[in-house]
């Protein structure tokens, strides 16, 4: 296809998001849509909280709504209110992007721009382009884009000599006091709490050997207990300041329910944290839009009484109140502590060629090595790994996150790198990207013993590996085999110096998965690591933990391209750590926070990790003794992009469908179709190109019936501190 607009984007509709138009005024009509929505995903919101209460015939009624808007009617008459003014801010809280849809949900003509030697040329920058939704744009026919096989270079002989001194040095620093290895016996020691750090050189490497002396990888007692990790979240507190109250949140997120009528959409709780979000974004937005509601909320004073009249927002009050609760992490809150950790040097920088950082009992907590690509394969096979990823990316869509669901993505880090965003007209649509893949196979299910839970292979795996496109379907397998696969190795190599028990508990895991689930990534012929393949595409990181992931047990990081900047943040330890292109880490990544630092230049980073409950999944189909710590899957691995309607829209056709629908539902056996009216129960076909969001929003209703494999069973205010 030759055209300046992608196949299908005149009939897409307006992102349901636009966050460089996001209308917030107040209307009686926007008022009454808002509400109806409301209640209805309130209603679900309450049947699912009901069980284990008395009266369940009660809650979720219009007399117990009426009941709740009383009771918040009566307490807010006691206060003063402004009328308006400070709520003016949240119209004025736009992100600065200029926007290629220039207000009309429809492509410019003159998109991308071109420059004067492409129009002299007659050049088309969107040859070959196909938009697969209206947040993803890809080159599948471009046949000029090949992904290079070059697996044959990305193999480390180890029973090489000097394979075999780097594997002892790696384990001799793990293990032997450090004046004893240091090359000159030279060691320069700096402690702060419970951590000691040793700097010394092994062989020519600069090493810096962290020892906390009160954590137990394997213990109960979390990371955030150390005294240090007090101490520096303390510090931090008491220069920016605790996140927003849950009041001032409900509060703003009333606003804007009310302002914004029906675009807010989603499935019954997700609902909410999409409001709830877009609430943090107005306070993140807005600086001093916190501090003034929460003087207008807390402290009395003379302002305009709230107009008594006002009967949808004191109901739409009450059912947020009802529906919003306070959630553990704030990702806004959390950018701001951040920037103003890294920008005041709170955290320890360690530029070291190698860092480990060690429990009491001498486990391995982090490790990272600055340049293993020259140490074990070549700076010419980093560079074709970095290479295939760009390629890859230009030519199957990078899945870009939602701008709900992951705001912080569209409100921070694309506002610091406009080259980076699609919408943005003077860009080349096939380098402004900015996401994440994931490749591999997760668990559908809590109990493994179950029957009808299954393993799942993602959206970017089925697409990769069966796309409609049959050149695209051509460069996977080097995609896996090659640029993929050079990172296992690499990552492989020092995981056995580390932790060779560990490493083999996990190739067992993964050899079984490969056995019984031949749909699984494979990037090894032999020797398999991993699970899941998260492929960062100059996408940033902000507080993150693996949460689904493996008990105590190690993620893979490797970062390639060209960039400066990026390093890796550990919370609890206090350490940044420089993370140059061709780096790689290791980490025990379900139980750390870690987060990256801005950078400019391309950056791709290949996460590789085992979920806990596919760990699970495999002992119990082995036949072997599973833990008994809960296993938790990893949220949004395939989650719906932003474009899919919510429940509430649907067309008149499933409108008249929905009665006999919801007549077929037991009443014993309540399903979320009773009350959300929603597109049919089995999921329209879709593109098998559709990318899975990002985000770590919940997973319900993620699966899709192209990515499911049943798998047979046998069963700046004050002080800051340098950490």
């Amino acid at each position: 296809m030759s055209t300046a607009t992608p196949k299908g984007a005149e009939t897409l509709r307006h992102p349901r998001y636009p966050a460089e138009n996001f209308g917030l005024e107040r209307t009686p009509e926007k008022d009454d849509q808002a509400l109806k929505m409301a209640e209805i995903a309130w209603k679900v919101f309450v049947k699912r909280q009901r069980s284990g209460r008395e009266t369940q015939s009660y809650y979720g009624t219009a007399a117990h709504l009426e009941h709740i808007s009383r009771e918040n009617n009566d307490r807010l008459t006691d206060r003063h209110f402004p009328s308006s003014g400070i709520y003016n801010t949240l119209n004025q809280a736009r992100i600065p992007l200029k926007s290629m849809y220039e207000n009309t949900g429809t492509w410019p003509k003159n998109w991308p721009e071109k420059s004067q030697a492409q129009q002299r040329k007659k050049f088309d920058p969107m040859s070959g382009a196909t938009q697969y939704s209206f947040t993803n744009i890809g080159f599948p026919r471009d046949k000029s884009l090949v992904v290079e096989d070059f697996e044959k270079e990305t193999h480390i002989d180890t029973d090489q000599e000097y394979f075999i001194q780097l594997e002892q040095d790696i384990i001799d620093i793990k293990t032997k006091p450090a004046k004893e290895i240091a090359d000159d016996g030279v060691v320069q020691v700096y402690t702060k709490f419970e951590r000691t750090i040793e700097t010394f050189k092994l062989d020519g490497r600069t090493v810096a050997k962290a020892t906390f002396r009160n954590i137990d990888v394997y213990g109960k007692k979390p990371y955030s207990e150390l005294q240090l990790s007090k101490t520096f979240e303390s510090d931090i507190d008491e220069n920016i300041g605790l996140r927003p109250d849950i009041c001032v949140e409900q509060w703003i997120a009333a606003h804007i329910l009310l302002s914004t009528g029906r675009q807010i959409g989603g499935r019954t709780s997700d609902y909410w944290k999409r409001a709830q979000d877009l609430a943090q974004r107005q306070l993140y937005l807005a600086k001093d839009l916190g501090l003034q509601t929460h003087e207008m909320l807390f402290v009395k004073g003379s302002s305009v009484p709230m107009p008594s009249n006002d009967k949808n927002f004191v109901k739409m009050l009450s059912i947020v109140s009802e529906c919003i609760k306070s959630s553990p992490f704030n990702p806004y809150h959390q950018a701001l502590r951040d920037e103003h950790a890294v920008s005041h040097n709170m955290f320890h920088h360690v530029k070291a060629d190698i860092l480990m950082a060690l429990d009491a009992k001498g486990a391995v907590i982090a490790f990272s090595f600055s340049d293993p690509f020259r140490a074990l394969l070549s700076k010419r096979v980093e560079a074709k790994v970095a290479e295939s990823l760009e390629t890859y990316s230009t030519l199957h869509p990078v899945p870009i996150p939602d701008m709900t669901r992951d705001g912080l993505h569209w409100t921070n880090w694309l506002a610091k790198r406009p080259d980076l965003d699609f919408r943005n007209p003077s860009n080349d649509p096939r380098l402004a990207k900015s996401g994440a893949y994931r490749f591999g196979t997760y668990y559908d299910g809590f109990d493994y013993t179950a029957d009808g839970n299954i393993l799942l292979s993602t959206r970017d795996l089925v697409a990769g590996m069966s796309s409609e496109s049959s050149h695209v379907q051509a460069q996977f397998p080097n995609l896996r085999s090659s640029a993929l696969g050079a990172c296992t190795e690499v990552v492989r190599f020092f995981f056995r110096a580390l932790d060779p028990g560990l490493l083999a508990e996990y190739t067992k895991v993964a050899a079984e998965l490969s056995k019984q689930h031949p749909e699984s990534l494979q990037t090894r012929r032999e020797g398999e690591i991993f699970s899941m393949r998260n492929v960062l595409v100059n996408a940033l990181e902000t507080d993150r933990r693996d949460i689904g992931g493996w008990h105590h047990g190690l993620t893979g990081l490797v970062s390639v391209g060209n960039y400066q900047g990026g390093d890796l943040l550990l919370w609890e330890l206090g350490l940044r750590i420089a993370s140059p292109p061709g780096s790689v880490h290791l980490l025990r990544g379900r139980e750390l926070r870690y987060s990256t630092t801005p950078w400019t230049g391309r950056r791709f980073v290949v996460a590789g990790m085992t979920h806990e409950a596919v760990r699970r999944w495999a002992l119990w189909n082995m036949g072997e003794p599973t833990p008994s710590s809960s296993a938790s899957e990893e949220s949004g691995i395939d989650v719906d992009l932003e474009d899919v309607r919510p429940e509430v829209e649907k067309s008149e056709h499933e409108d008249r469908g929905s009665d006999s629908q919801q007549s077929n539902t037991s009443s014993s056996s309540w399903s979320i179709d009773e009350e959300l009216p929603r597109r049919r129960r089995g999921r329209t076909k879709q593109s098998r190109y559709r990318g899975s969001s990002t985000s770590d929003a919940d997973t319900e209703g993620s699966g899709s019936s192209i990515a499911r494999h049943v798998v047979k069973r046998k069963k700046g205010l004050g002080r800051s501190r340098n950490f």
